[in-house]
């Protein structure tokens, strides 16, 4: 499935709506937006408590993971001390980000409290964890993921959104696992799936093809 994180955000309502319609300039065409699908979302007294729960969080990767890149950029625009016209604009935001990767020593954070009233009522982010909070890599040795793919073609095929997809290539090299779609015209998408489970396969190829 790859190397998995837990994600948390606290943000004041005025943060949350400026982030997502940074986004939406960001994140275009029928690319997946995970802002838009948290694992878990709270409103309380203007301010919105989001996270995300085993999910690839590849900061720095903006061809198969342009949204992930898009927020981290925005959030360290709003934290930084370097300061532009366009960024002394988005000091007034607050957000509190808090992201635990699956060795408990990988943590970042990163916290900025502007001028909003309600941002001094943010949350702090919490993460517990279990020993079965991520998944166990060891599994995907079980699974064929050539047939899945094959079979994942012929279901996506039947779909309206992929009615005109003509075939899922797979490719591995050192480093990668990439499945490239075409279409019909001539058209190509990729999906990164390096170390998925046959299940995350089907999540990650429908997500990021869309």
């Amino acid at each position: 499935m790859g190397y998995l994180s837990s994600v948390r955000m606290s943000l004041t309502k005025e943060s949350y709506d400026f982030i997502s319609n940074k986004l939406k300039e960001k994140v275009k065409g029928n690319r997946y937006n995970i802002f838009e699908h948290p694992s878990m979302i709270k409103e309380k007294d203007d301010n919105i408590y989001l996270g995300w729960n085993d999910i690839k969080w590849y900061e720095g990767d903006d061809e198969y993971f342009p949204d992930v890149n898009a927020i981290m950029n925005i959030l360290h625009n709003i934290s930084d001390s370097t300061y532009t016209s366009e960024i002394e604009d988005m000091k007034k935001y607050s957000f509190i980000y808090l992201r635990i990767g699956e060795n408990y020593e990988d943590i970042s954070f990163l916290e900025h409290i502007g001028k909003e009233p309600s941002a001094v009522n943010l949350d702090y982010p919490g993460i517990q964890f279990t020993d079965n909070v991520f998944y166990n890599s060891e599994n995907s040795d079980r699974e064929d993921k050539i047939e899945i793919i094959k079979s994942l073609e012929e279901l996506l095929k039947k779909t309206d959104n992929f009615s005109d997809l003509v075939k899922l290539e797979y490719q591995k090299n050192e480093y990668n696992e990439i499945i490239i779609a075409t279409f019909k015209g001539g058209g190509t998408k990729k999906a990164n799936i390096t170390a998925d489970s046959g299940t995350a396969i089907i999540i990650d190829v429908i997500n990021q093809l869309l």
